[in-house]
């Protein structure tokens, strides 16, 4: 962008904490700016893991009775996080996802935006995974400015700054035939704490693209995306992983190795216990880890 269209849409953005709030949900409470500035850098940090992992599977089947999306994102806005605060009247978290229609969605984006180019990574990753279903899905949003900055410079912003969920999309979009990187991209966002980097993971060891298939560690992924993430969309990628990773679907005798939770399936249960898949499998499908 342009310094002149820069400095005229920031000229613009700078009244746009309290314009969102003009342009929110009528059924919603005001952001609360005074509670934004009290979060510590660590409670921000885990707030936009916790958000993103919401928002990356919000359309990969609806959430269950024990995981209630919207809910959940409503209170990370509660607690000032501006990101979810601006998501959650965007967009109807409890329905999949769809742009809402009774907000002034592209007001509220131009805020997305602001904080976007001033440096946000959080901001700049809900840019490049949600301005597609704005702008084309929905035409909802105005063509870019010529100079505007795209959604792939702002994923590669949020990504070498260590945005976890965007560095595992960094990884899948710009080494797209490197399955080794791909991983390890991946694995630097499963570490901070993103679902769909984990189980990704999870696939990769259970297929062996890009590392050595290792059945243990695949299904170790699974149970560390159940740790933080109740969803449908890990049921249902439990099930396809636990298909890659047996011979026989739900054969009553496979075992793989146990990894010590919390370590980033790094390490073997000193013990050298085993899960038996398909009992931990219906623990999971009835929404009980074992």
């Amino acid at each position: 962008m342009n310094k002149v269209l820069r400095t005229l849409y920031l000229l613009g953005g700078l009244v746009m904490t309290t314009a969102a709030c003009s342009a929110q949900s009528p059924d919603m409470p005001p952001f609360d700016a005074a509670k934004a500035k009290l979060l510590s850098p660590e409670r921000r940090a885990q707030l936009d893991v916790a958000f993103f992992n919401e928002f990356d599977t919000r359309r990969e089947g609806p959430p269950t009775i024990d995981h209630p999306r919207a809910a959940r994102v409503h209170e990370m806005a509660k607690e000032g996080f501006e990101i979810a605060f601006l998501a959650e009247n965007i967009f109807n978290l409890g329905a999949g996802g769809v742009p809402r229609v009774e907000t002034d969605v592209p007001k509220l984006w131009r805020r997305v935006k602001l904080l976007a180019l001033a440096g946000d990574p959080s901001a700049q990753c809900l840019v490049w995974n949600a301005e597609p279903m704005l702008r084309e899905e929905f035409s909802i949003l105005p063509p870019p400015e010529p100079d505007e900055p795209t959604r792939y410079q702002m994923l590669e912003k949020a990504a070498l700054d260590g945005h976890p969920s965007c560095m595992g999309d960094w990884g899948n979009y710009q080494y797209q035939n490197d399955a080794a990187a791909r991983v390890q991209w991946n694995l630097k966002g499963a570490k901070k704490g993103c679902l769909i980097c984990r189980l990704r993971l999870a696939f990769a060891y259970a297929a062996g693209e890009g590392v050595e298939k290792a059945d243990g560690v695949a299904w170790c992924w699974i149970l560390e995306s159940w740790a933080i993430s109740k969803a449908n969309t890990v049921v249902g990628d439990a099930q396809a992983v636990a298909g890659l990773i047996q011979r026989e679907f739900l054969a009553p005798s496979q075992q793989v190795k146990r990894y010590l939770a919390g370590t980033n399936c790094e390490n073997e249960d000193p013990a050298g216990a085993k899960i038996d898949l398909k009992s931990s499998l219906e623990s999971l499908v009835f929404g009980v880890r074992k």
